[in-house]
């Protein structure tokens, strides 16, 4: 599984979610023009020393790094670089990468740090914000400089969202975004919110998601399957905390098939028109073909297990 996320949008994300060295950063859309041309600057970064402690206490990643990876050192002196653990784990080397980084970001020195992202298309800036270190060297290592960005001003878009999305979505979905990358039950308790302005949109009856998604297979099952697990996966970042950036990552993409309906809707709306120029030209009077979307009906079943199951 992992292996076949290296080179992938997910992959891409999931680097972002732990610390990187800034050189290595991956190459992001532009929420200006859209173009996948935004840069990290290495010039641009401006830092202040925090002490340990302190960063322990604000930077979950760094928290975690620390929790996560408690190896004893003769094993790490052994396996060395990420080919070493590449090895001996079976794992891609671009994951393994971010297991040795996070032993680096460990022993390093902590830092609090700023800088910004430019777009070599529109030239629009992101400044981004969180956590440096500088990886102390070891024996297989260089010192290493890496960061992990815990907010983008503005926020990045981790899935194209279409102008045809509605805005109250939209808005759910960004702050889900943002949350990303420092707390990520919250990010899925904004997807969840998204969830439900997008069955609000659809006019779905019922009291509770459940209902709404019970409702939403009556007409498009296909969409309302999808929604299932995106349900569940908001349940827990609302009431637990075993949420992670790569299950997040899966979850927007389910998310972002589901969204594109509102651009199957438009297309529709499009070939409808032309469908009636060609029609009132060559063809015989008819009514233009439909899409098949029958209303919702209500839901109807035990209202306490709607509520436990919403």
């Amino acid at each position: 599984m992992i292996k076949s996320l290296e080179n992938t949008h997910i992959g891409k994300w999931q680097r972002i979610a732990n610390f990187i060295s800034v050189v290595e950063y991956p190459v992001l859309n532009c929420p200006y023009c859209g173009e996948e041309q935004l840069y990290f600057d290495p010039e641009s970064i401006d830092t202040r020393p925090v002490t340990k402690d302190m960063a322990d206490s604000i930077c979950k990643k760094y928290r975690q790094a620390k929790e996560e990876n408690k190896k004893p050192s003769v094993l790490l002196d052994e396996l060395g670089d990420a080919n070493g653990w590449a090895k001996l784990f079976g794992i891609g080397l671009v994951f393994a990468e971010v297991i040795v980084k996070q032993q680096d970001a460990i022993n390093g020195l902590p830092h609090l740090m700023t800088g910004y992202l430019t777009c070599h298309a529109c030239d629009g800036s992101v400044a981004a914000s969180g956590m440096q270190v500088v990886a102390e060297a070891t024996q297989s290592r260089r010192q290493t400089t890496l960061v992990k960005v815990e907010h983008f001003t503005p926020t990045l878009s981790i899935i194209p969202v279409s102008n045809n999305v509605p805005e109250p979505i939209k808005i759910e979905l960004l702050d889900a975004f943002k949350h990303f990358h420092f707390d990520p039950p919250s990010s899925a308790s904004k997807l969840r919110r998204a969830i439900e302005q997008f069955c609000k949109d659809m006019k779905l009856q019922g009291k509770g998601l459940h209902q709404q998604i019970s409702s939403l297979r009556q007409i498009q099952p296909e969409l309302a399957d999808y929604l299932e697990p995106l349900k569940l996966i908001g349940n827990e970042g609302t009431h637990a905390s075993d949420v992670s950036e790569i299950d997040l990552l899966h979850a927007f993409e389910v998310f972002q098939f589901v969204l594109e309906y509102y651009d199957r809707q438009a297309r529709y709306k499009q070939t409808q028109a032309n469908y009636k120029k060609l029609m009132d030209k060559y063809g015989p009077k008819q009514e233009v073909p439909k899409l098949e979307n029958k209303a919702a009906p209500a839901v109807k079943g035990n209202k306490q297990q709607a509520v436990a199951n919403g």
